[in-house]
């Protein structure tokens, strides 16, 4: 399992949740990608299991599975008009064997930025939100944290890597997504009527 860091890390959360049916009949090794045992560990592998481009070999005969470290809401790679060199990640993934996925949507929109097989696509859900929800713990300590009570809300996080610069107006904070028809009441009493509790960074 390897990682660049934590913040967003599916193999971070996989590492957490090992099931016991894995953990007794394999070694399963959780390294930083510029370790200084990580080539070593690497190689002596028959898995690798990604979360952000840590792993390439031109000679690759291992199977390699990529858990992407986040939805594409913004534009990435091919679908951005600003990225320098569209062609250097190609080698990356076409090593790749099987690529966990959220949904059919989620395929389509990688692919786009991407341009991964689309038969390598496996819809499993993400670890990490998994991770956040499977623990025992997790929701009494968010809802701690929000001060509001527990009543089985659905909970949606909307928190992207980066925003665009041309909100609508940068010092009106109700306008959270920067949408030029956007009426924070109205957001407010669907979240209420339908059970949602919206969590933004």
């Amino acid at each position: 399992l390897a990682y660049r860091n934590l913040s967003g890390s599916n193999t971070f959360a996989l590492y957490k949740t090992i099931p016991s049916f894995i953990s007794e009949d394999f070694i399963v090794d959780f390294v930083k990608y510029d370790a200084n045992d990580f080539v070593q560990k690497a190689h002596n592998s028959d898995i690798i299991v990604t979360t952000n481009m840590e792993y390439f070999s031109e000679n690759n005969k291992k199977i390699v599975l990529d858990t992407w470290h986040g939805f594409p809401l913004k534009n990435m790679f091919f679908t951005d008009p600003k990225y320098f060199n569209k062609n250097s990640i190609a080698p990356y993934w076409k090593q790749i064997n099987y690529s966990i996925s959220y949904s059919n949507f989620y395929n389509e929109v990688i692919n786009n930025s991407i341009k991964i097989d689309p038969d390598n696509f496996v819809v499993t859900g993400a670890p990490r939100n998994d991770f956040l929800f499977n623990h025992h713990s997790s929701r009494e300590i968010l809802f701690e944290l929000l001060g509001k009570n527990d009543l089985g809300q659905k909970v949606i996080f909307y928190m992207p890597t980066f925003r665009n610069s041309d909100v609508i107006n940068d010092d009106e904070i109700s306008n959270l997504f920067g949408f030029k028809d956007f009426n924070l009441n109205t957001l407010e009493n669907f979240l209420e009527e339908n059970h949602y509790e919206l969590i933004i960074k």
